[in-house]
């Protein structure tokens, strides 16, 4: 991961968020703040679960076809797709990975909260 983190912050800053417990923690979701200030994970995720409400998520197929037809009131949609790659765990970076790092920590929960910064 942080390889893969430190790849994407050479081109553009990244800001990876920790997964919150629940269901969250099974997608890879950018939350962005919606103008009335709800994180739009609330709700798309609120939403999801009103669609799938009851129907057993017994295959990537279900899962991928009850994300892909959630929509919210105001028209927000989901894109889905089932990642096959396999990612390595237990990754632990290097004293000099952690010193070249250029993070900017976020003023809300700043341990789960921060940004890479590009390389220079």
């Amino acid at each position: 991961m942080w390889s893969a983190l430190g790849r994407a912050a050479k081109a553009r800053a990244a800001s990876p968020r920790k997964k919150t417990p629940g269901i969250m923690k099974h997608y890879a979701l950018k939350c962005v703040m919606l103008p009335n200030g709800t994180p739009s994970s609330v709700v798309i995720f609120s939403e999801m679960s009103r669609n799938w409400a009851g129907e057993p998520l017994d295959s990537y197929q279900k899962i991928l076809n009850s994300t892909r037809t959630t929509k919210t009131q105001t028209g927000l949609t989901i894109t889905a797709y089932l990642d096959r790659r396999n990612y390595p765990c237990g990754l632990k970076p290097t004293s000099d990975q952690l010193a070249s790092r250029r993070l900017r920590r976020h003023e809300t929960l700043p341990e789960w909260n921060y940004t890479i910064k590009p390389q220079l």
